[in-house]
C-alpha cells in the first residue's frame, strides 16, 4: 500500500505559529501543541509520515540578482522562532540543502520518484507552490481537510502568470505594466489549447514563452530580463536540480519540457 507523505515548510510554519501568539509560553507545553497539531493534519489527511523543509541561509537566486529577498529574510528570527525550528527539526525528518529556500526542497520533493517514495501532500498556504504540480493542502483555508490538485498544464501557466507578474515580497518586479487582469487575458488562450499542451508540448511552451517575452519587449525590456526574472520566481522541481551534486540548472525555455 502507497504510503502518504506530508510536505511542510519549517520556516514557514515556525514563522506562522510564532507571529500567531498562541502557543503556551512554557517550552514543553507549546512542543506539546505543536506535536498535536501536526498530527491532526496526519489525521485529517490519512498520512504515514511528515517530512519538513528548511531554507539555507545562501540563496541561489541572491547571486543572479543581489536585491532578491527571499521568505527567510523576511522572518524575524527571534529566540520564539529559532527554539520552534530546533524542535521540529528534532522531532521529524528535514532536508535543508545549499543555496536553496524551503519551498524549493517542497518543490523537488513532490516532484520527485525516487527522493520520496508514496504519496506527497504539500502543506502550506503559499500560493507560490502553485507553481508546482501535485497534491497541496492548506490547513488555513480547509480546515476540513480538503485537497486540491493541480495539474501540470496549469502549474506551467502559474509559472508565466508570475513571471510577468511578478513577486512583490521577494522584489522580483516582473513584466513593467502587466497585473492580474492582463496576465490572465495574455494567457487564457494557453489554457484552452491543453490539446497541443499534451501532443506537442514543446510547441506549447515556446508559444507561451514567445507571448511572455513580447510582453517584456512592449515594455522596453529585452528576452534576457525575462529569462532574469524566470529563473528568480520559479520554484524548483525535481529537474531543475542535481540533488546528489547539489547543483541548480537554472531554467530556461528549452528545459520547459522536463
Amino acid at each position: 500500500m502507497t504510503e502518504t507523505i506530508l510536505l511542510l515548510d519549517g520556516d514557514d510554519l515556525a514563522h506562522r505559529w510564532v507571529s500567531a501568539g498562541d502557543l503556551p509560553a512554557e517550552e514543553k507545553e507549546a512542543h506539546a501543541r505543536i506535536r498535536k497539531r501536526i498530527e491532526e493534519w496526519e489525521s485529517l489527511l490519512e498520512a504515514d509520515e511528515v517530512v519538513f523543509g528548511y531554507s539555507d541561509g545562501d540563496n541561489f537566486r541572491k547571486h543572479i540578482f543581489p536585491s532578491y529577498r527571499s521568505r527567510g529574510d523576511q522572518y524575524a528570527r527571534t529566540p520564539a522562532f529559532l527554539a520552534i525550528q530546533k524542535f521540529l527539526k528534532e522531532e521529524f525528518p528535514c532536508y535543508q540543502k545549499p543555496a536553496l529556500e524551503a519551498r524549493d526542497i517542497l518543490g523537488i520533493l513532490s516532484t520527485s520518484s525516487t527522493l520520496i517514495q508514496g504519496h506527497t501532500i504539500v502543506v502550506s498556504g503559499d500560493s507560490s507552490l502553485h507553481m508546482v504540480p501535485g497534491w497541496f493542502y492548506d490547513p488555513e483555508r480547509h480546515a476540513s481537510g480538503e485537497t486540491m490538485f493541480i495539474n501540470k498544464i496549469d502549474a506551467d501557466l502559474a509559472f508565466y502568470r508570475r513571471v510577468l507578474e511578478g513577486d512583490a515580497d521577494n522584489q522580483v518586479p516582473g513584466c513593467p505594466g502587466m497585473n492580474p487582469e492582463t496576465t490572465g487575458r495574455l494567457l487564457s488562450a494557453f489554457k484552452d489549447d491543453e490539446a497541443l499542451w499534451l501532443d506537442e508540448n514543446w510547441t506549447w511552451h515556446r508559444h507561451v514563452w514567445e507571448a511572455v517575452v513580447e510582453a517584456f519587449r512592449k515594455a522596453g525590456q529585452s528576452e534576457s530580463e525575462a529569462l532574469l526574472q524566470a529563473r528568480l520566481i520559479r520554484v524548483l522541481r525535481e529537474p531543475d536540480y542535481s540533488w546528489d551534486t547539489e547543483e541548480v540548472h537554472l531554467w530556461a525555455p528549452s528545459a520547459a519540457l522536463e
